[in-house]
C-alpha cells in the first residue's frame, strides 16, 4: 500500500527532488555534454522523471505510489548527505552547544525521513553514472582538481610511520569519488588496542613510545601497503581507508592482520597486543559524510570490544 506523505513531508521530498536534479545536471550531465557536446537520452529520461515526480509532489492530491519509491529514496540520499555536509562546515565554526544543537535538528526533517519504513523497503534507484558516458581519464578529469591525486603525503610528526590524521577527510573524499565513479565500495576500520592503559601503568609511557609502538604501527603500516592507508588517531586508535573493498572482504583482511600481531614479539614484555576494529562499508550510495562514516566506525569499535574485545564489527545502517 501506498504511504501518505503529509504537507511538511511532501515539502521536504520536494526540496529533495530538486536538489538531486540540480546535482545531477552539474556532476554527470554537464560534464558529458561538454566533453561530447550531446546529451544522452539516459539523462534526458531521469530529468523527464524527476520533473514529473515534482509536479505530483506540488499536487497534494496526487498520490505518490511505490513506484516512485526508488527515486525518492535516491534524492533524499543525494540531498541529506549535502545538508549534512553543509550543517557540518557550519559546525566546525563554532563552539557554542546550542548553536550547534540547532543546526543538528535542521536535519531532522531529512533523517526522520529515512526511518520511514517505505525508505528502508525501497531499492535505491540506480542512476547514470559518468564513466557510462566517459572513459576514466575524463571523468577523473571532469571532477576536477581536488580529485586528480591524492593529497600530498605527510605523516603523523611524532612516530614518522602511519599518516598524519588531517589527511583522513581529504583521502577518503577522494577515495569515495573515484570509487564511486567505478560503481565500487571503500571500507573504513577504527581500530583501537585492547587495555593499552595497562601497557601504560606497567611500563610507562615512554617505554611503550619507544618499545611498543612503533613495531605495532609498523606492522599496521606493513599490512596495508599498496591496499589501504592507516592514520595514527592517538596512542592506541588507528583509523584506516581501504579502497575498492567491501565491507565483508575488510572484515576478512583485518582478521589477518589480528593474526599477524598475535605474533610480534616485544622488549621484555610478554603480553600480546590485540585490537578492538569497527569497520562501515561506504558504497556509492552511501548517505554518511565523512564525519559521519568516521563516528560509525568509531561506534561499531565500541561494540566490538562489548563482545569481548579482539574482535571485529561490521556496522549495518542506512
Amino acid at each position: 500500500m501506498a504511504k501518505v506523505f503529509t504537507d511538511k513531508e511532501r515539502d521536504v521530498l520536494k526540496k529533495c527532488a530538486s536538489a538531486f536534479n540540480n546535482w545531477f545536471s552539474n556532476q554527470v550531465d554537464a560534464h558529458v555534454r561538454r566533453v561530447l557536446h550531446r546529451q544522452p537520452e539516459e539523462c534526458l529520461r531521469l530529468f523527464k522523471e524527476l520533473a514529473d515526480l515534482i509536479t505530483s509532489m506540488n499536487d497534494s492530491t496526487s498520490i505518490i505510489t511505490e513506484s516512485s519509491y526508488p527515486l525518492l529514496k535516491r534524492a533524499l540520499v543525494v540531498a541529506l548527505k549535502a545538508e549534512a555536509e553543509y550543517i557540518e562546515s557550519l559546525s566546525e565554526r563554532t563552539s557554542n552547544h546550542n548553536i550547534r544543537t540547532q543546526l543538528d535538528e535542521e536535519l531532522q526533517s531529512y533523517t526522520k525521513l529515512t526511518e520511514q519504513d517505505w525508505f528502508k523497503k525501497a531499492k535505491i534507484a540506480p542512476i547514470p553514472k559518468l564513466t557510462d558516458f566517459l572513459t576514466a581519464q575524463y571523468a577523473v578529469e571532469a571532477l576536477g582538481n581536488e580529485f586528480a591525486s591524492l593529497p600530498k603525503r605527510r605523516y603523523d610528526e611524532k612516530f614518522h610511520i602511519l599518516l598524519a590524521p588531517d589527511l583522513f577527510i581529504p583521502d577518503l573524499k577522494y577515495y569515495r569519488a573515484v570509487c564511486g565513479l567505478r560503481g565500487k565500495s571503500v571500507s573504513v576500520a577504527y581500530i583501537d588496542i585492547d587495555d593499552f592503559k595497562n601497557f601504560n601503568t606497567t611500563r610507562g609511557e615512554p617505554y611503550v613510545d619507544r618499545e611498543v609502538l612503533p613495531k605495532f604501527m609498523g606492522a599496521l603500516e606493513f599490512h596495508l601497503f599498496e591496499h589501504g592507508h592507516a592514520y595514527r588517531f592517538g596512542g592506541d586508535e588507528y583509523i584506516a581507508i581501504l579502497p575498492n573493498m567491501s565491507g565483508e572482504n575488510a572484515v576478512k583482511n583485518f582478521e589477518h592482520f589480528q593474526k599477524e600481531i598475535s605474533k610480534i614479539e616485544y622488549y621484555e614484555i610478554t603480553d600480546k597486543i590485540t585490537v578492538s576494529i569497527g569497520i562501515v562499508e561506504v558504497s556509492e550510495d552511501c548517505p554518511l559524510t565523512e564525519r559521519e562514516i568516521e563516528t560509525k566506525a568509531a561506534e561499531a569499535k565500541k561494540e566490538a570490544k562489548k563482545r569481548g574485545k579482539n574482535k571485529i564489527v561490521l556496522w549495518e545502517g542506512r
